[in-house]
């Protein structure tokens, strides 16, 4: 057989397919998105008290109250699954057969950190999907699709330059459980440099 530019890249598509659905039909994805959706829905619910009222359901406050709630679940997420997948083959001892195959080099982490952004689309789609469920239950408030499509992408842009940094965070280190801990002190590292008044946004973009 034939390998040549588009074997290689029917071969990427079917490792992001095989990694993406790994993850996503994971109990710990599972459950952490089940968490997270409930996490949005006590969020919206209760903060109303704040104005001894529940607020009508505007597309605005649906997407702010759905970054406040889900957006550190994903972060676990990612830190917790980049590592599943960089070492998936070495944990069930088969990256030496993985290593042999007739795969171009560039093929398994691209397709890696392309079922990362699968994953974090997948998430960020569902807390859509509940805001819209909400906004169509209570009533009261135009479900605008165009904003809840924008705001969707504009925050997977901040978690997609997360997962890639974490995924070559694991990379590197070549060790799970210090990529783990690097990828924490990352996370950590915005909150330290506002704690020392260091808040430009091109230190907090690096």
């Amino acid at each position: 057989p034939g390998f040549d530019r588009m074997t290689a890249v029917a071969q990427w598509g079917q490792v992001l397919c095989f990694d993406a659905k790994g993850v996503i039909r994971s109990l710990p994805f599972l459950v952490m998105l089940l968490l997270a959706m409930a996490n949005f829905i006590t969020n919206y619910a209760v903060g109303g008290m704040r104005f001894d009222s529940i607020p009508y359901p505007l597309t605005r406050i649906m997407m702010e109250e759905l970054n406040s709630s889900i957006n550190a679940v994903l972060v676990l997420v990612l830190i917790f699954y980049s590592g599943e997948l960089i070492f998936r083959e070495r944990q069930v001892k088969i990256a030496d057969v993985n290593d042999a195959m007739p795969v171009p080099n560039w093929v398994p982490l691209t397709a890696k950190a392309g079922a990362l952004v699968a994953v974090i689309l997948a998430f960020l789609l569902v807390g859509a999907l509940a805001g819209i469920a909400i906004q169509l239950i209570v009533g009261g408030a135009p479900v605008e699709l165009a904003l809840y499509l924008k705001a969707t992408l504009i925050n997977s842009a901040y978690f997609v330059l997360m997962a890639m940094a974490i995924l070559s965070i694991q990379t590197i280190t070549n060790n799970k459980y210090l990529g783990y801990v690097l990828a924490i002190a990352l996370m950590m590292a915005e909150t330290v440099l506002n704690g020392l008044d260091l808040n430009h946004r091109l230190a907090s973009f690096a």
